[in-house]
């Protein structure tokens, strides 16, 4: 036997104090009494001791030095010496989702982590061993250590993932830790429930799963987007899969921004999956909530399944992946400055559009200072030299940098088509009445939208360096274009291309990705700028800021990998206090479980070879020799103070 803490046993010198007690002289008080005749009595029944007596209560001392040496060698972590030579071994615990399924000794990531203590506890002496979380990443927890103490705290310390199992990088990690080590081995903990194919090129692996065929409900996809086209429109899709031989049964309720906003009753069939999709109309955004409730699996299981206990009916084994989260954006606002000399009918065109802050002014500003991030709208009086970015030309009267007035034609005819482009789309001509239009020779190739019969451009495209330009060379004035509908849906269609709004980041992630959330701070970025990550469980992190060279405000925060399923909230001025769900400055981002072969709770069938014989470390079950000691010494305790009561020592 050998000892993995030998200087606990210096503890054995508690045993010099109780003998010193045991033996020690009883110094007895004089007291004036009337008899002596009862305490004679009582002196020869308890006669003082001394160092040179012999010991009264031997039994006594035996069993308190018994105790003391059964901690001693406890605290020690006494190990027995086998016959096996010491090797090499990287224990792999799968914590992927489903290993948050509910077997009926516990969780399946507990009972993985028991058995890696059991592993561990069964080491010959001077083996060395490594430990790997793995879902699809892979993290050394403890590297290769002899230190069973720290093998054991590394266990214990791993917490569950919320994202999908794949065991092929830390397997490779765990090649290269034993290197060429011909006595390594590699023990893999897992339900094995994913898909691979390439496990049969590991040689030294061996994979151990206590796993059973669980049935389960879940929330496979979770994401809410914006119409495009019509960013006053969203959509949110959810998916729901039944991994399981009975037919399912459940409700999905889905709320915004905590208020209920519908409740759809589900019937699946064994393993089969459906997709909903429910729309949202409204500028406003909020977090989409998907939860599943009242799950139940009914009996009639197909001819292959096994049939359920008689006296449990199939439950569902999994909850992480019964709930989902979205993130709604809000529309997206443009603001607009038109230059005009007053035309009524343009200017409540554009203040229509509920997505739009619309600036007037009647002339182009002095010295060409235009406003940034606008799109700037001119009717009628151009300046010489167009503004950069996006601009919306109506009218043009006079000549610039980008064209040439060369005549105005009189009543063209508008061809039947346009060009296939999202600012035509839903626009057509016919019946347009078109008294005259301005001949425009271009000093860029322009992209002609919409033309006359003859050719002539009725509405074009310049792509420019700086930035696009959108002529519609027709004389408003005496045109009843603006009276039309066709006229707003011209307008909102291009000042959506212009804007070019698209969703920065995703509604919601799939846990175990990294994410690159763009950030808004309120002052500029400094080089050790951090934000706060929170947790859906509560737990602030800083993570980097990575400026935005062209912006100040602007900034990138890295995040990553989010293994927690729920809501995360970033602080991106890194606040001391937590971000809380009402906060204004706080980003959301949602991570959802999403993934098909999580919620399939069955284990794969295993494609790779079997070894011939079990592995070494694992050979040896059991618990470790301090577990007994500390039974025995509880034992010993207890029969000391029962011999106590019964008065057989004092």
């Amino acid at each position: 036997m050998t000892f993995l803490v030998p200087t606990a046993l210096a503890l054995a010198a508690i045993a010099l104090p109780i003998t010193v007690l045991y033996i020690l002289k009883l110094r007895m008080r004089r007291v004036p009494v009337s008899s002596d005749l009862f305490w004679q009595q009582i002196f020869q029944a308890r006669p003082p001791r001394s160092f040179w007596n012999r010991f009264r209560h031997p039994l006594s001392w035996l069993t308190q030095i018994l105790i003391l040496l059964t901690i001693v060698a406890a605290a020690g972590d006494p190990r027995w010496m086998t016959g096996s030579p010491p090797h090499s071994l990287v224990l792999i615990l799968d914590v992927s989702a489903s290993m948050q399924a509910a077997e009926s000794g516990g969780q399946r990531l507990d009972l993985a982590t028991d058995q890696a203590r059991r592993i561990i506890n069964s080491l010959p002496s001077g083996s060395q061993a490594a430990v790997i979380a793995a879902d699809h990443r892979a993290e050394v927890v403890c590297g290769m250590t002899d230190h069973i103490p720290d093998l054991l705290r590394a266990v214990s310390d791993i917490q569950p993932s919320a994202a999908a199992g794949s065991p092929e990088l830390a397997i490779t990690a765990a090649a290269e830790l034993l290197g060429q080590n011909d006595s390594g081995e590699i023990i893999l903990l897992t339900d094995h429930c994913f898909e691979s194919t390439k496990l049969t090129e590991h040689p030294r692996l061996t994979i151990l799963s206590a796993a059973t065929p669980l049935p389960n409900m879940g929330i496979t996809k979770c994401q809410s987007l914006r119409n495009p086209d019509d960013p006053l429109t969203a959509e949110l899709l959810v998916a729901v899969t039944n991994s399981s031989p009975h037919t399912a049964e459940a409700e999905l309720e889905l709320r915004l921004s905590g208020t209920l906003s519908s409740v759809v009753r589900l019937k699946l069939s064994p393993n089969e999956s459906t997709t909903r999709s429910f729309p949202r109309s409204g500028p406003a955004g909020g977090i989409w909530r998907a939860e599943l409730k009242n799950i139940r699996f009914s009996r009639d299981a197909d001819p292959t399944a096994p049939e359920p206990d008689a006296d449990s009916a199939p439950t569902d084994a999994l909850t992480i992946d019964n709930s989902a989260v979205a993130v709604l954006q809000d529309a997206p606002r443009q603001q607009v400055l038109l230059v005009s000399p007053g035309s009524l009918f343009v200017q409540k065109v554009f203040e229509a559009d509920p997505l739009t802050e619309l600036t007037v002014l009647p002339q182009p500003p002095a010295n060409n200072s235009w406003p940034p991030n606008h799109i700037v709208v001119l009717h009628e009086n151009v300046p010489r030299q167009l503004p950069g970015g996006p601009v919306i030309v109506l009218d043009p009267r006079n000549d610039c940098d980008a064209w040439n007035i060369r005549s105005t034609r009189e009543n063209p005819l508008p061809a039947q088509t346009v060009e296939m482009h999202p600012i035509t789309r839903n626009f057509r001509l016919d019946d347009v009445l078109i008294p005259a239009v301005s001949e425009l020779e271009f000093q860029l190739k322009p992209r002609i939208l919409a033309a006359a019969e003859d050719g002539l451009p009725l509405c074009c495209l310049l792509q420019r360096p700086q930035g696009p330009v959108v002529v519609i060379p027709l004389h408003l004035t005496q045109s009843d274009l603006a009276f039309r509908t066709v006229f707003p849906i011209l307008m909102s269609n291009t000042l959506r291309w212009l804007a070019g709004h698209s969703d920065a980041l995703p509604s919601a992630t799939q846990a175990g990705q990294q994410v690159a959330v763009p950030l808004q701070l309120t002052a500029p970025a400094t080089p050790n700028q951090y934000s706060l990550l929170r947790s859906p469980a509560g737990t602030l992190t800083r993570i980097p800021v990575v400026p935005d060279t062209s912006s100040p405000l602007s900034a990138t925060a890295l995040t990553g990998p989010l293994r927690e399923s729920g809501l995360w909230l970033i602080e991106p001025n890194g606040g001391t206090a937590p971000p809380g769900t009402n906060s204004n400055s706080a980003v959301p981002v949602a991570v959802n479980v999403a993934a098909s072969s999580e919620t399939d709770l069955r284990p794969r069938q295993a494609s790779e070879k079997s070894p011939k014989s079990p592995p070494r470390a694992a050979a040896v079950s059991g618990r470790p020799p301090w577990f007994w000691l500390c039974l025995a010494a509880v034992l010993l305790l207890t029969s000391e103070w029962f011999l106590y009561q019964r008065r057989w020592i004092t």
